[in-house]
C-alpha cells in the first residue's frame, strides 16, 4: 500500500515537473524522423496480465528486426541513441505507473515470448510485484546492448546467460525490498543516467572484451553453453561499478 502511494505521488510530481521536457522530446522526435512520437507495446504485468507499455519512439517506424537491441543497431534513430543513453525514452512510463500497470522499482516488463521462456520464474516474480521502470538488474545491465553487440550469437547469450542472471537478481530484490531500498535504487539509477558514456568503464581494453572479439563465442550457429561466457556481463558491470554509478541493467 505504501509503495503504491509512493508511486502515485512521485509519478504525479514527475509529470508536473517534467512536462516541458516531455513536450520538447516529443517535438524533437517529430523533427528527427517520420513516425509516431510514442512506441506502444504489449508487455506482461502483475499476475501475468498484459498491458500496453509506453515509451518515446527511438527506432524507425517500420523494421524487420528482432526484440533484442545491440550496439550500433541500425534501427535506432540518431536522436533515439541519445534518448536511450539518458533513459529519457522511459519517461512516458509515468502514465503506466499512474494507471497501476507499473511501479518505479520492480523487474522490467517483458514481452510475452520472453516471459514464456521463463514462465515459472515470472509467475512467482510477477505475483510479488508490479513490473518497474528500474531495478538492480537494470542498473547492472545498463550497457546490455554493448555486451550483446560483442557476441556472435547475441540471442543465445541473452537468453542463456543474461536472463538467468536478471531473474536471480530480481528474486533477490523481492526477498529484501523496502521503501528505503527502492529510494536507493532510484537514486543510483538517476546517477547512472547522468553518465552518458555508451561503453562500460574499461570494456574497450578488458580481457573479457578482447576474449569476445577474438571469437570466444563460436562462429558456428549453435547454442552457447552458459559456462562459456557466464562471467562476461558481471565483469563489465563490476568494471563500471568502480565509477560509482552502476549497481548489481535493462
Amino acid at each position: 500500500m505504501f509503495k503504491r502511494l509512493f508511486d502515485i505521488a512521485l509519478a504525479l510530481a514527475g509529470l508536473a515537473l517534467l512536462s516541458p521536457l516531455l513536450i520538447a522530446v516529443a517535438l524533437l522526435i517529430k523533427l528527427d524522423s517520420d513516425g509516431p512520437v510514442l512506441f506502444c507495446q504489449r508487455r506482461v504485468g502483475r499476475g501475468l496480465r498484459c498491458f500496453t507499455l509506453f515509451k518515446f519512439r527511438t527506432m524507425i517506424p517500420a523494421h524487420d528486426g528482432g526484440e533484442i537491441t545491440v550496439a550500433d543497431d541500425r534501427r535506432v534513430t540518431r536522436l533515439g541513441r541519445l534518448l536511450r543513453l539518458a533513459k529519457l525514452d522511459e519517461l512516458p512510463q509515468l502514465w503506466n505507473i499512474l494507471a497501476g500497470d507499473m511501479s518505479f522499482v520492480g523487474p522490467r516488463p517483458l514481452v510475452e515470448t520472453t516471459v514464456n521462456r521463463f514462465r515459472e520464474d515470472y509467475r512467482w516474480i510477477l505475483d510479488q510485484s508490479r513490473p518497474g521502470v528500474t531495478d538492480p538488474a537494470s542498473i547492472k545491465y545498463r550497457h546490455e546492448s554493448v555486451i550483446l553487440g560483442s557476441c556472435s550469437h547475441p540471442v543465445d547469450y541473452y537468453y542463456q546467460v543474461i536472463m538467468p542472471d536478471k531473474i536471480r537478481m530480481q528474486k533477490a530484490y523481492l526477498g529484501r525490498q523496502s521503501l528505503l531500498g527502492d529510494g536507493l535504487i532510484l537514486w543510483r539509477t538517476l546517477a547512472a543516467c547522468c553518465c552518458l558514456d555508451s561503453t562500460p568503464a574499461g570494456a574497450e581494453h578488458s580481457a573479457a572484451a578482447q576474449f569476445m572479439r577474438i571469437g570466444a563465442v563460436r562462429a558456428r550457429p549453435q547454442p552457447m553453453e552458459e559456462s562459456t561466457l557466464s562471467e562476461f556481463p558481471a565483469f563489465l558491470a563490476e568494471s563500471a561499478e568502480a565509477r560509482g554509478w552502476e549497481m548489481d541493467a535493462r
